[in-house]
């Protein structure tokens, strides 16, 4: 398990405990991050491959501006920070590069660790709800998508300019759809969320 103090392979890297329990963090941050590991991970070969950051993102990217979303931007976006900021030449990385990488970035945010689990928290929201909505596009993890029921059909919440994020945060220029039973959920964070600038993606992200 990825608390285990022990040298981890992952497809053709070791993944040393150095790596792994540098700049550790509580078991709650570090927990949430193994979980938005595990659901980037669409199809559970314990590596976060340039096709799953893309392909889940678009979907997210769908969840905030519907019918406008700008798929071309999302995919351009994603895959240039998976190569920026995750493997200059798009190859699959471990579990210890995404948590290095995604608690750099919740440093230059905010280093207040209930803060850090908020934003975490909506990450991990973000993911759950276009995984069960687009369930049927992102099945490629036979036991663990196929199993999901079918979405409701999706209703508008109005969320705050800036109140919501995906792996990298971008502000909302139109409401955010989402499927009925993921709604009040994201109500309840939207509402204490902090407002969050766009990181290393430059500029407004997905419309």
């Amino acid at each position: 398990i990825l608390s285990d103090c022990a040298a981890l392979v992952r497809g053709d890297e070791t993944v040393s405990c150095e790596e792994l329990t540098q700049g550790k963090r509580s078991g709650r941050l570090e927990g949430m991050m193994e979980e938005l590991f595990r659901l980037h991970d669409l199809n559970s070969n314990g590596t976060l491959e340039e096709v799953e950051l893309v392909k889940l993102n678009e979907k997210i990217t769908i969840l905030h501006c519907g019918a406008n979303a700008d798929l071309s931007h999302a995919r351009t976006r994603f895959s240039g920070i998976f190569r920026a900021e995750l493997d200059a030449d798009g190859q699959p990385v471990s579990y210890g590069r995404f948590r290095r990488y995604m608690f750099r970035m919740l440093d230059a945010v905010d280093q207040d660790e209930p803060t850090q689990a908020m934003i975490l928290d909506q990450f991990i929201a973000e993911a759950d709800l276009a995984i069960a909505h687009f369930h049927g596009s992102l099945k490629v993890r036979p036991g663990f998508l196929a199993a999901l029921p079918i979405s409701p059909m999706p209703m508008v919440l109005e969320v705050p300019r800036g109140r919501s994020a995906s792996l990298l945060p971008f502000p909302l220029s139109q409401p955010l759809s989402l499927p009925v039973k993921g709604a009040s959920r994201m109500a309840s964070l939207a509402g204490s969320a902090v407002s969050l600038r766009p990181y290393l993606g430059g500029g407004r992200g997905g419309g």
